[in-house]
């Protein structure tokens, strides 16, 4: 197993710093770690993106753990839902042409979660998309990698309903071991409820404030 640092850990300073691809590869590098992994929130232009990123390895010697996609499948409105799978199909592509062994890929966002039906809907509308998405990703050669985060899924058996839903070799897992805590899920079940459909981990952890 190798080490990696994801785009998003540095996601305030690219912001403030103004950086690019190399200035997080060379920021990555200097970690003493093995990879890294560029988030497409912050790539800006998917016509160029490929380039910048093999530069930016090729300048580094740092190789590529991933490419994080910036999806949210839970959109009732159907023009919204259509847009944001062209764009992440669009973005697999990309994660295809640098050779990405995995994309880490998101269900959807749904911050009340005690309405059993709404919730039904929104893994419904997430499965349908995802589906949609998989089957691009399986003509690219792609490895979806879906995240327990942003509420659907978030538990480690929610996840694995989806991927089993989903039924293709190119859906697996994004195991978040801090984000299974957000469900209120012991991090160390889920995580190893969730290890044989893992094609990603993120290791990190959670503290409660103060009030």
């Amino acid at each position: 197993m190798k080490s990696s640092i994801c785009h998003y850990s540095y996601h305030n300073t690219w912001t403030e710093k103004g950086w690019n691809c190399a200035d997080l590869a060379r920021a990555v590098r200097a970690c003493g770690v093995d990879a890294v992994d560029f988030h497409v929130r912050f790539l800006g232009d998917p016509d160029t993106a490929a380039a910048r990123i093999k530069a930016a390895l090729d300048k580094t010697g740092l190789e590529l753990s991933g490419i994080s996609l910036s999806n949210n499948l839970y959109l009732l409105d159907d023009a919204e839902f259509e847009a944001e799978i062209s764009a992440t199909v669009r973005w697999i592509q990309l994660a295809a042409e640098v050779e990405a062994p995995a994309s880490r890929i998101f269900g959807g966002h749904l911050r009340d979660r005690s309405d059993a039906a709404a919730l039904d809907t929104a893994f419904a509308r997430i499965i349908d998309g995802l589906g949609r998405i998989v089957a691009e990703a399986e003509k690219y050669g792609v490895v979806l990698a879906l995240e327990n985060h942003g509420g659907l899924p978030c538990s480690a058996e929610e996840q694995i309903d989806v991927i089993r839903k989903i039924n293709s070799e190119h859906l697996r897992a994004t195991v978040d071991i801090g984000n299974y805590m957000s469900c209120g899920q012991d991090s160390a079940q889920a995580t190893g409820i969730a290890a044989p459909y893992a094609a990603y981990v993120h290791v990190k952890d959670f503290a409660k404030k103060p009030n």
